[in-house]
């Protein structure tokens, strides 16, 4: 691989990664909506009997959001582990090359 498609491969890499770290973003935003989404008891009023349950499935709501929020955020750090790893790689292949022509 030349030193242009490792700087292309390693630019998409990071590009992705802020992707990932984007959308992480957007789901911490759903973890603190759902909190503007719970009911009291008064607020409740007919459907009283349901609240336990709505309020449950908020908590799911909210546990899988942080759950899917973690995980991009991981995907995200992987993926610049890849693209430092790529970069590290270039870079010492461009000394390697660089002593062999120095030698001749």
């Amino acid at each position: 691989m030349s030193g242009t498609q490792y700087a292309v491969t390693v630019e998409t890499l990071r590009k992705n990664a802020a992707i990932w770290d984007d959308q992480a973003a957007q789901m911490g935003i759903i973890v603190t909506s759902t909190a503007d989404v719970t009911l009291d008891i008064f607020q409740a009023g007919f459907f009283m009997p349901l609240i336990r349950e709505y309020g449950a499935a908020l908590g799911s709501v909210a546990h899988r959001a942080q759950e899917g929020q973690a995980s991009m955020k991981e995907i995200a750090a992987g993926l610049r582990t890849v693209a430092d790893g790529y970069a590290n790689q270039e870079q010492q292949v461009g000394s390697t090359l660089g002593n062999v022509n120095r030698s001749r």
